[in-house]
């Protein structure tokens, strides 16, 4: 009798610890993508968020947390410059979207985040050698599931980064002709994503296409932006800001 109640006791009390370690993981990722919705440039509280979604994950392993953990890891690496942050978080995001694959891989957020954050890791390493490497298969294999998967997800986003893989290559290898391609499928699912349209201002420019370059600039600076989005749209409206100041005389 007594041995029937300790194991009732007992179930019930690993019960209520699933219970309170779910808890926290729905408030973690809730406290991520609310960060996410209001993000700014700052690497130290990005920082910050991966924590918070690594400790989370170490309670209670889920996808939710996986995938968010590599979008944050994308995002240290995003607006910095130092090779070994992009190494180190480039590296990080790539893991954590390959955990999120092992755990639902009919989804497309690991392949996505995972994808991207490759590209990062990349950038950090040095492409010619990454593309030497063998991670330029990689990231096509990633990022071409991430299209069959849902290729409108973040904003069209698995167009925009396979057309980021194409314009990026080694001089060479570079495919401008397949980056137009991507980002115009991109643009046509998302108009109001000013990152896309920042991209083929710069594809533009170097193919020398001025009155596309022109009239994607005009179209990216009169476009509100995306929702959630509004940090990462002003900081492309700069940018076009910048590169039309050297747009040659019509």
């Amino acid at each position: 009798m007594k041995k029937m109640i300790w194991l009732v006791i007992g179930g019930l009390l690993l019960a209520g610890l699933a219970a309170v370690a779910a808890a926290q993981s729905d408030d973690a990722v809730a406290k991520l993508d609310s960060y996410w919705a209001t993000r700014t440039g700052s690497i130290a509280t990005a920082k910050q968020m991966l924590a918070v979604a690594e400790a989370a994950f170490a309670e209670k392993p889920s996808f939710d947390l996986a995938w968010r953990a590599s979008r944050i890891a994308f995002w240290i690496c995003d607006r910095n410059e130092d090779p070994k942050i992009d190494q180190e978080f480039g590296k990080k995001g790539w893991d954590w979207g390959t955990k999120a694959i092992g755990l639902m891989p009919n989804r497309v957020e690991g392949y996505y985040f995972g994808c991207i954050s490759l590209g990062e890791y990349a950038k950090g390493s040095g492409i010619m050698k990454a593309i030497t490497g063998g991670l330029g298969g990689k990231y096509e294999e990633l990022g071409n599931k991430a299209i069959a998967l849902n290729e409108g997800f973040d904003f069209a986003g698995p167009l925009r980064a396979m057309g980021a893989y194409y314009q990026n290559l080694p001089k060479l290898l570079r495919k401008l002709d397949k980056a137009e391609q991507m980002y115009l499928r991109s643009e046509k699912l998302a108009p109001c994503k000013t990152r896309t349209r920042f991209y083929l201002v710069q594809v533009y420019s170097e193919m020398g296409k001025w009155d596309q370059v022109r009239a994607k600039a005009a179209a990216a600076l009169a476009e509100p932006g995306c929702a959630n989005d509004d940090w990462e749209t002003n900081y492309y409206k700069e940018e076009i800001k910048k590169l039309q100041a050297k747009f040659p005389a019509k």
